[in-house]
C-alpha cells in the first residue's frame, strides 16, 4: 500500500468522519486511543475481549468489521505483532494501518521531539523533558514513557516529548516531528522485526529526512548502522560524541559538554556513567533545538535525578553500595557501563539474568576477565550461558533465582562490609521467565535488598 503522509491522513480523516475507527488491542496505548477517538466525535470499535466495550478477537469477527466502505482505518495498539490476523486481512482489503502515535499526532498542535534508540532512550527522553520546563513549565512527557500520547494529544500543550519504540514506529506514517534523535543500535527485538535491517528501518521512521527544518540528532556510529549516508539527508544533522568537531562534544577532562550555543558544566550531573553524558549531550541538542537558552539548560542539568530502575543507586550499607538496573534487558545495554567501571578501587558483585536473547556474551566476558568481582547468573540464563562464561568460571555462580544470589552475597557482605563494593542488578534479559516486568523485577531486587542488608549507614 502506498505510505501516506500525516498531512493526507488528516485530510482523509475529515472526509470519512461518518466512517468506523477500529482499535486493535485494548492495552495502555489501545485503551487511549479509543478514548481519544470517543473524546472526537467518534463512535470507535475496540478489539478486545477482556475489555468490556471490546468485541472478540476472532477471524469471523474480522472479516465481519473489515468493510472499506465502513472502515476508516485500523489503529494498531503496539504490542500487536504485524501478522496479526486483522492486520493481514486489513491490508488484503486496502484498509488504512495506522498507530497510535499517528493518531495522537494528528491531533497534537504543539511542537513535538521524538527519541528512539536502542537504549538510553527512557532516561534521555525523561531528561530533554527536564531541560525544557522552565520555558515550557506544561511541557508533556510520554510515548512509551509515563502517559501515552493520546491521553493528551487533544489538549493544548505547546510541548511534547515523545518516547518511541520501534514496535510503535514500525506501521507509523510519517510523524512530520520538530526534532528526533536516535540514540544507538544494537541487536534487540529481533524477534518481532526478523532482521537487524527491519529494525533498523522501523526506527529510521522518526526522522522527516527530507525537510531542510526538522533537526536530527545522533552518533555518527548509529548513522553508519541505520544504513544512512549524510550527504543523503536533507534534514538538518547534529552529532554528539567525544570529537571536538562534534556538535556536542563530550569533553570528559575538563567535565563539560560543549555546543556551538554553549560551554555546559556536567560537574553537577547526577547520572553515573559515560552513557549517561552521551544521553545528555543528546537532550542538550534537542533543547537547544527548540530554542531553551543555555543558562536555563545548565540549570535543569544540575537538578536531574533520574529515573527508576535505570542504574538508580538506591542503598548504601556501610561500604556497599546497591544499584537498580533492571532496565538492562541486553548486552548493550549492560556494556554501556560495565565497560567503563573502575575496579581499581571498587569491588563489583554483578547479578544477572532471566530470560536471554540469543546474544554474543563475548564482550561482557571479556570485559569481566578484567574486573574484581563476583557474577551470579540466576534464571532461565544459568543454562544458556554455562559455556559463555566458561573463561571466567571461577568469578561465576549459577543459581536458581534472585533470592539464592543474594543470600549468598550476604555471607560476602557479613566478612567484607567495611570494603568499597558495588552490588549491581544488570540482568542483559528480559525479566519474564520469574516476573511480570522489568519494574517488577527492579522492586524485587530493592525490597530483598533492603531486607538482608539492614545494617544501613
Amino acid at each position: 500500500m502506498e505510505e501516506v503522509s500525516q498531512l493526507e491522513f488528516n485530510e482523509n480523516s475529515m472526509e470519512k468522519t461518518n466512517l468506523k475507527s477500529i482499535v486493535l488491542g485494548g492495552g495502555i496505548s489501545g485503551k487511549a486511543a479509543f478514548d481519544l477517538l470517543v473524546r472526537l466525535g467518534e463512535t470507535p470499535i475496540l478489539v478486545d475481549a477482556k475489555d468490556p466495550q471490546g468485541v472478540a478477537d476472532t477471524e469471523e469477527k474480522a472479516r465481519e468489521l473489515l468493510i472499506p466502505e465502513a472502515t476508516k482505518s485500523i489503529i494498531k495498539s503496539p504490542g500487536i505483532s504485524p501478522k496479526h490476523p486483522w492486520l493481514v486481512l486489513a491490508r488484503e482489503r486496502g484498509i488504512l494501518i495506522q498507530s497510535e502515535i499517528d493518531l495522537a499526532r494528528s491531533c497534537f498542535s504543539g511542537r513535538i521531539i521524538g527519541i528512539t534508540g536502542t537504549d538510553g532512550k527512557s532516561t534521555t527522553t525523561a531528561l530533554t523533558h527536564h531541560l525544557t520546563l522552565i520555558d515550557y513549565p506544561k511541557a508533556q512527557l510520554g510515548g512509551n514513557i509515563g502517559r501515552a500520547f493520546s491521553e493528551f494529544a487533544d489538549k493544548d500543550y505547546k510541548l511534547a516529548v515523545v518516547e518511541l519504540s520501534s514496535y510503535q514506529l514500525e506501521d507509523s506514517l510519517p510523524l512530520d516531528l520538530d526534532s528526533s534523535a536516535i540514540l544507538n543500535l544494537a541487536p534487540d527485538h529481533l524477534e518481532r522485526h526478523g532482521s537487524m535491517e527491519n529494525y533498523a528501518f522501523a526506527k529510521r521512521r522518526i526522522i522527516k529526512e527530507n525537510d531542510p527544518q526538522h533537526i536530527f540528532v545522533s552518533k555518527l556510529e548509529t548513522i553508519y548502522k541505520l544504513n544512512l549516508k549524510l550527504d543523503q539527508l536533507n534534514c538538518e544533522v547534529k552529532l554528539f560524541g567525544t570529537d571536538p568537531k562534534h556538535d556536542a562534544f563530550i569533553d570528559i577532562e575538563n567535565l563539560l559538554i560543549q555546543t556551538k550555543q554553549a560551554s555546559y558544566s556536567i560537574q553537577k550531573f547526577s547520572l553515573e556513567g559515560f552513557h549517561n553524558l552521551e544521553n545528555l549531550a543528546a537532550s542538550i541538542l534537542l533543547a537547544e533545538s527548540i530554542e531553551i537558552p543555555s543558562a536555563h539548560i545548565q540549570t535543569q542539568i544540575e537538578t536531574f535525578q533520574g529515573l527508576a530502575h535505570r542504574f538508580e543507586k538506591f542503598m548504601r550499607s556501610f561500604g556497599w553500595t546497591f544499584v537498580n538496573d533492571s532496565k538492562s534487558t541486553n548486552v548493550h545495554s549492560l556494556m554501556a557501563w560495565l565497560q567503563n567501571f573502575e575496579s581499581q578501587t571498587t569491588n563489583l558483585i554483578l547479578l544477572m539474568g532471566g530470560r536471554t536473547k540469543s546474544e554474543d556474551m563475548t564482550p561482557v566476558v571479556a570485559c569481566l576477565k578484567n574486573l574484581t568481582c563476583q557474577v551470579y547468573v540466576y534464571g532461565e540464563a544459568r543454562t544458556h550461558w554455562r559455556k559463555d562464561f566458561n573463561l571466567i568460571r571461577e568469578k561465576v555462580n549459577f543459581v536458581e533465582s534472585m533470592e539464592e544470589a543474594l543470600v549468598s552475597v550476604k555471607n560476602i557482605w557479613s566478612k567484607s562490609k567495611q570494603e568499597n563494593t558495588w552490588v549491581v542488578l544488570s540482568p542483559a534479559c528480559a525479566s519474564f521467565d520469574q516476573f511480570k516486568n522489568f519494574e517488577d523485577r527492579g522492586l524485587h531486587f530493592k525490597e530483598l535488598s533492603q531486607i538482608l542488608f539492614s545494617a544501613v549507614e
